[in-house]
Protein backbone atom coordinates (compact mmCIF):
# COMPACT_ATOMS: atom_id res chain seq x y z
CA UNK A 1 0.00 0.00 0.00
CA UNK A 2 1.50 3.01 -1.08
CA UNK A 3 1.41 6.57 1.27
CA UNK A 4 -1.43 8.11 -0.79
CA UNK A 5 -3.66 4.80 -0.14
CA UNK A 6 -2.55 4.95 3.84
CA UNK A 7 -3.88 8.91 3.47
CA UNK A 8 -7.20 7.60 1.95
CA UNK A 9 -7.61 4.73 4.53
CA UNK A 10 -7.23 7.82 7.19
CA UNK A 11 -9.40 10.04 5.55
CA UNK A 12 -12.18 7.05 5.27
CA UNK A 13 -11.54 6.11 9.01
CA UNK A 14 -11.79 10.07 10.03
CA UNK A 15 -14.69 10.44 8.11
CA UNK A 16 -12.82 13.41 6.23
CA UNK A 17 -13.64 13.86 1.98
CA UNK A 18 -11.42 13.51 -0.02
CA UNK A 19 -12.47 17.53 -0.87
CA UNK A 20 -11.84 18.51 2.19
CA UNK A 21 -8.39 17.07 2.48
CA UNK A 22 -7.24 18.31 -0.88
CA UNK A 23 -8.27 21.80 0.21
CA UNK A 24 -7.35 21.93 3.57
CA UNK A 25 -3.38 20.93 2.47
CA UNK A 26 -3.09 22.92 -0.96
CA UNK A 27 -4.14 20.53 -3.60
CA UNK A 28 -6.36 21.63 -6.43
CA UNK A 29 -9.77 20.08 -6.89
CA UNK A 30 -9.79 16.37 -7.65
CA UNK A 31 -5.39 16.16 -7.57
CA UNK A 32 -5.36 13.99 -4.66
CA UNK A 33 -8.44 11.69 -5.96
CA UNK A 34 -6.30 11.23 -9.53
CA UNK A 35 -3.17 10.44 -7.32
CA UNK A 36 -5.00 7.52 -5.74
CA UNK A 37 -6.57 6.38 -8.99
CA UNK A 38 -2.95 6.85 -10.71
CA UNK A 39 -0.90 4.85 -7.76
CA UNK A 40 0.68 8.33 -7.80
CA UNK A 41 3.38 9.80 -5.30
CA UNK A 42 2.59 12.35 -2.54
CA UNK A 43 4.95 15.31 -2.97
CA UNK A 44 6.88 16.31 0.35
CA UNK A 45 5.07 19.64 0.76
CA UNK A 46 2.03 18.17 0.72
CA UNK A 47 3.13 15.13 3.28
CA UNK A 48 4.29 18.02 5.75
CA UNK A 49 1.31 19.84 5.17
CA UNK A 50 -0.84 16.62 6.08
CA UNK A 51 1.26 15.81 8.84
CA UNK A 52 1.26 19.45 9.97
CA UNK A 53 -2.60 19.56 9.96
CA UNK A 54 -3.67 15.88 11.02
CA UNK A 55 -1.33 15.65 13.85
CA UNK A 56 -2.84 12.16 14.90
CA UNK A 57 -1.44 10.87 11.62
CA UNK A 58 1.57 8.40 12.38
CA UNK A 59 4.29 9.73 10.04
CA UNK A 60 6.14 6.09 10.19
CA UNK A 61 2.80 4.79 9.56
CA UNK A 62 2.22 7.31 6.62
CA UNK A 63 5.58 6.52 4.91
CA UNK A 64 6.54 3.29 6.13
CA UNK A 65 3.59 1.45 6.42
CA UNK A 66 4.66 0.34 9.89
CA UNK A 67 3.06 0.65 13.84
CA UNK A 68 -0.12 1.91 14.19
CA UNK A 69 -2.25 4.94 11.88
CA UNK A 70 -2.66 6.96 14.56
CA UNK A 71 0.21 8.24 17.28
CA UNK A 72 -0.34 7.12 20.58
CA UNK A 73 -1.74 10.42 22.03
CA UNK A 74 -4.59 10.17 19.77
CA UNK A 75 -6.25 6.33 20.20
CA UNK A 76 -8.61 8.21 22.06
CA UNK A 77 -12.23 8.27 19.35
CA UNK A 78 -12.06 11.69 17.90
CA UNK A 79 -14.77 14.05 19.22
CA UNK A 80 -15.58 15.11 16.06
CA UNK A 81 -16.01 12.00 14.16
CA UNK A 82 -19.84 11.38 14.65
CA UNK A 83 -20.39 15.25 13.99
CA UNK A 84 -18.35 14.57 10.79
CA UNK A 85 -20.14 11.68 9.58
CA UNK A 86 -23.28 13.66 10.21
CA UNK A 87 -22.55 16.51 8.34
CA UNK A 88 -21.67 14.03 5.20
CA UNK A 89 -25.43 12.69 5.57
CA UNK A 90 -26.50 15.84 5.52
CA UNK A 91 -24.76 17.09 2.49
CA UNK A 92 -26.19 14.02 0.91
CA UNK A 93 -29.49 14.95 1.57
CA UNK A 94 -28.92 18.46 0.39
CA UNK A 95 -27.07 17.17 -3.02
CA UNK A 96 -31.03 14.88 -3.15
CA UNK A 97 -32.87 18.18 -2.52
CA UNK A 98 -30.78 19.95 -5.00
CA UNK A 99 -31.59 17.26 -7.58
CA UNK A 100 -35.03 17.67 -6.92
CA UNK A 101 -35.05 21.36 -7.43
CA UNK A 102 -33.53 21.04 -10.46
CA UNK A 103 -35.63 18.84 -11.95
CA UNK A 104 -38.56 20.69 -10.83
CA UNK A 105 -36.71 23.79 -13.10
CA UNK A 106 -36.02 21.66 -15.58
CA UNK A 107 -40.01 20.64 -15.99
CA UNK A 108 -40.97 23.94 -15.69
CA UNK A 109 -38.51 25.35 -18.56
CA UNK A 110 -39.83 22.67 -21.00
CA UNK A 111 -43.55 23.86 -20.41
CA UNK A 112 -42.14 27.21 -20.77
CA UNK A 113 -40.75 26.48 -24.22
CA UNK A 114 -43.91 24.10 -25.03
CA UNK A 115 -45.59 27.44 -24.72
CA UNK A 116 -43.46 29.23 -27.03
CA UNK A 117 -43.75 26.23 -29.82
CA UNK A 118 -47.41 26.38 -29.91
CA UNK A 119 -47.68 29.79 -30.43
Amino acid sequence: MSSVQRIKQYLDFKGITVQHYESSVGYSNGAFGSQLRNNGKIGSDKLEKTLSLYTDLSAEWVLLGKGEMLNDKAKEPDPDYPKTKRQKGESISNAKAIEQKLDTIIKQNEEILGKFKDS
